[in-house]
C-alpha cells in the first residue's frame, strides 16, 4: 500500500501546524511566566507563599506579645496564646523560634520569671517569695527555684536578701 503524495503532504502539513501551534503555546506560557515573575519582583514577592507565611508569623508574634504582657500573671497555656492570636500551635512555635530562638512556653516562663525578679527587687520587707511566685503563676516552689537560678544565676532568696540588705 503506497502512500500518495497528496496524503503525505496533508499529514506533514498537519504536523507542521501542530508544531507551530505548540511553539505559539510555549511562547505564550513563557510570556505568562515572565509576566508573573516580573510582577512578583516588582511587588517585592508579597504574593509569594513564603511572604504570606512570614507576615502571618510576624502578626502572630505582635498579638502574642500583647496578649502575654496583658495576662502574664494569669495561668496561661500555649493553647490560650494560640486562641488569642488565631494561629495554630505549630505556626506560633515557628514564629517564636524564628523571632526569639525559644518556644512560646519558654518565652512565657521568661516573662514570668522576670516579673517575679522585678517584684522581689522592689519588695516590701514583709513580702514572701511564695506570694510573689504564686502571683506570677508558679505553683511548684522547688521547680520555680531551679528555673529562677538557671535564668538569673541566683536563688530568689538571694535576690530578696539583696533588697533587704539595701534597706
Amino acid at each position: 500500500m503506497g502512500v500518495s503524495g497528496e496524503g503525505m503532504d496533508r499529514r506533514v502539513e498537519k504536523k507542521t501546524s501542530y508544531a507551530r501551534l505548540g511553539g505559539y503555546a510555549a511562547a505564550g506560557i513563557a510570556a505568562l511566566l515572565f509576566a508573573w515573575w516580573f510582577v512578583d519582583t516588582l511587588l517585592g514577592s508579597r504574593s509569594s507563599p513564603k511572604y504570606v507565611a512570614s507576615r502571618q508569623r510576624d502578626l502572630a508574634i505582635e498579638r502574642a506579645q500583647t496578649f502575654i504582657s496583658q495576662n502574664a500573671t494569669e495561668p496561661l497555656t500555649v493553647q490560650d496564646v494560640c486562641q488569642a492570636t488565631a494561629v495554630s500551635e505549630r505556626t506560633l512555635q515557628y514564629a517564636f523560634l524564628e523571632h526569639f530562638g525559644v518556644t512560646p512556653k519558654a518565652y512565657l516562663k521568661a516573662i514570668r520569671l522576670n516579673g517575679v525578679r522585678r517584684e522581689l527587687k522592689n519588695a516590701e520587707p514583709d513580702v514572701t517569695i511564695n506570694q510573689v511566685a504564686m502571683r506570677w503563676g508558679f505553683w511548684h516552689m522547688s521547680q520555680f527555684a531551679v528555673d529562677y537560678r538557671k535564668h538569673f544565676g541566683e536563688l530568689p532568696s538571694q535576690t530578696l536578701q539583696q533588697v533587704v540588705r539595701s534597706l
